[in-house]
């Protein structure tokens, strides 16, 4: 089961345009988040499977993988973010090692 506790470095582009902003995102094990904008809301994990929503309703989803997790943004932008203990590129690596089905 993947761990997401602890903070991330947090990418999203509103519309898809290439244009990432970036902040960070900390998951809480008591099921909250808050990023570093000061925004805050709650999360769930099943299966790799990460929904977080903001209490305006946002709702973000996508797939754990390893260090790294990526997804849609109520289907109008895409995010991604990577955990900050390890490089990006180390992230990386981890996705590819598990989309090809060996061992991480």
């Amino acid at each position: 089961m993947a761990n997401i506790i602890g903070t991330w470095d947090y990418y999203y582009d509103w519309g898809n345009y290439g244009n990432y902003a970036k902040t960070s995102i900390t998951f809480d094990n008591n099921g909250t988040f808050t990023t570093g904008q000061g925004s805050s809301g709650n999360w769930t994990l099943l299966d790799g499977s990460i929904v977080f929503i903001y209490p305006n309703g946002c709702t973000y989803s996508g797939n754990v993988c390893g260090y790294a997790m990526v997804g849609t943004m109520n289907s109008l932008g895409c995010w991604y973010a990577v955990h900050q203990t390890i490089t990006k590129k180390a992230a990386i690596a981890s996705v590819h090692v598990k989309a090809n089905g060996e061992k991480a």
